[in-house]
């Protein structure tokens, strides 16, 4: 797969231009980036509240995209159904995406990472919305703190990344997909 290939960045809650790892490091590999949100089983989950604040945040999130020289693509479905199919029609040769930390959608993850693998497909996945991976800061025992005091002082010292600021410009594909109305999500 070449490396001017597109790269397909998979957003979720991660609608943010800066402080976007994933965003930071697809805009400076060189490769038209195509940003994509997927209306899939982990998100068909959520209530009314959130499904109604995140279709006005997609609205904006949009907005930011044409202003960097972008688009975002809607799709619904399974998440790895809907990448390889986004692969495919695009030619993309890598997919990226922030991490989330919920057990459903780290199983999910996990599947779309191993699938999109077997398609000889590189699959990165970046830092996501936490001050420190959960596998760095762990008890004695190796899990998780319970406890916030304990938590604190395990992480106190510890430095913070820095901002990361958002692109200038994001590089676009030659042509984009086809993307499903907002709209016609309800």
């Amino acid at each position: 797969m070449s490396d001017k290939a597109p790269l397909i960045l998979w957003f979720r809650r991660d609608l943010r231009l800066a402080d976007h790892p994933a965003l930071d490091a697809a805009c400076k590999s060189g490769r038209p980036v195509i940003p994509v949100f997927i209306l899939d089983e982990v998100f068909e989950d959520y209530g009314a509240a959130p499904k109604f604040r995140m279709h006005h945040a997609l609205e904006s999130f949009a907005a930011s995209l044409k202003d960097k020289g972008s688009r975002l693509i809607l799709r619904r479905g399974k998440a790895l159904e809907v990448l390889r199919r986004l692969v495919k029609e695009t030619g993309a040769g890598a997919v990226a995406w922030s991490r989330l930390y919920e057990p459903e959608a780290v199983s999910r993850d996990t599947a779309v990472k191993s699938g999109l693998k077997d398609d000889g497909i590189e699959a990165q996945s970046h830092p996501g919305h936490v001050l420190f991976e959960p596998h760095t800061v762990e008890t004695k025992d190796g899990g998780p703190y319970k406890v916030y005091s304990p938590f604190w002082r395990a992480v106190r010292d510890r430095d913070v990344a820095g901002r990361i600021a958002g692109p200038g410009k994001i590089p676009a594909p030659d042509s984009w997909p086809d993307s499903d109305a907002l709209d016609d999500w309800s």
